[in-house]
């Protein structure tokens, strides 16, 4: 999986399947490095990515005929030559439509006039519905309630220091709060269409699970948060019911969130019951998000279960996958 998504992120064509990897990145940085020195134009991109992205001089090059490892990208090549030939025009396709639901290039590489523009006219733009405005506003505030920093940086928003971006990320509590604030834009987000907004929820919220231990078990917040992580989760499932490609892939990385936020507590002495006691939450959270989502997507005339992988798009991308196992 790991090379059809380097593949996917060169091409710019599936926004959706690497928006979780983008993120899980971020979280598993050196936070500093990630917060105090960010890159916008490879911002979440694994290194390996990056690496791959700007190798293709070095495939272009002539190579040895019996060195069958180096004369792989060439096999390579051939085989994505034929999947592209085969399905035309089905990679700009797959980006358009993927670039709707989830974040596109330029908001996924941080250079969005949405990022910089000033935060009034972002958050009037939000309260008019705009969809990205509620996408981008609901990033940003998430981010701020579990590091305390701005992710973006808006033209009237005061630069810090490296020294006093380092003090606020150490002094920083996660702000409940800024958490439901930011959790509303989302899910409006995702119900406009911006269907990645509730995955996003869960992501952007397990960041901030790194500054709690077992000794806030017994937190009514923290346990409502847990279950509320979980329950999204969940909810991206089941609207992903239509599109089993996406579900697929979404998977691992649901998993690993859902993991993120209970490692905390895993030394407690009675951690299978506290999960226990988080699932019935999550269950009941499940079933009055779900129905929220229901009456949200009804108002506005949309699928409940949208199908956003058509059957001839998943089979590219599926072709696309198996060139990249057969070149392993």
């Amino acid at each position: 999986m790991k090379k059809i998504l380097i593949l996917l992120v060169s091409l710019l064509l599936v926004i959706s399947i690497v928006y979780f990897a983008l993120q899980e990145q971020t979280i598993t940085q050196n936070s500093n490095e990630v917060l105090l020195e960010p890159s916008q134009s490879t911002q979440g991109i694994p290194d390996e990515s990056v690496s791959d992205i700007n190798t293709d001089s070095e495939v272009e090059q002539p190579l040895p005929k019996d060195n069958k490892v180096a004369s792989k990208p060439f096999s390579l090549r051939r085989c994505i030559e034929s999947v592209d030939k085969k399905y035309p025009g089905k990679s700009i396709e797959l980006y358009i439509v993927t670039s709707k639901v989830y974040a596109d290039g330029e908001i996924a590489a941080g250079r969005s006039p949405y990022q910089t523009m000033p935060t009034a006219s972002l958050k009037s733009l939000a309260a008019a519905d705009d969809v990205d405005a509620l996408f981008v506003l609901g990033q940003e505030t998430m981010w701020l309630a579990t590091t305390g920093l701005m992710i973006n940086e808006h033209s009237d928003v005061p630069k810090l220091s490296s020294e006093e971006k380092s003090a606020i990320l150490k002094n920083h509590e996660l702000d409940f709060e800024l958490l439901e604030e930011g959790e509303e834009y989302l899910f409006r987000a995702a119900v406009l269409g911006k269907l990645g907004g509730l995955g996003e929820f869960s992501s952007l919220t397990s960041m901030g699970f790194t500054r709690l231990s077992k000794s806030d078990a017994e937190d009514e917040r923290v346990k409502k948060l847990i279950a509320k992580v979980m329950a999204y989760s969940d909810l991206t499932r089941e609207i992903h019911r239509e599109d089993g490609y996406l579900q697929e892939i979404m998977g691992g990385q649901l998993e690993s969130i859902e993991r993120r936020v209970l490692q905390p507590f895993v030394e407690l002495e009675d951690f299978e019951s506290f999960k226990q006691d988080i699932q019935k939450i999550a269950d009941s959270e499940f079933e009055l998000l779900y129905q929220r989502w229901k009456e949200r997507r009804n108002y506005y005339g949309l699928p409940v279960h949208p199908k956003i992988i058509t059957d001839e798009l998943t089979d590219y991308s599926e072709e696309m996958e198996a060139c990249y196992k057969k070149a392993d």
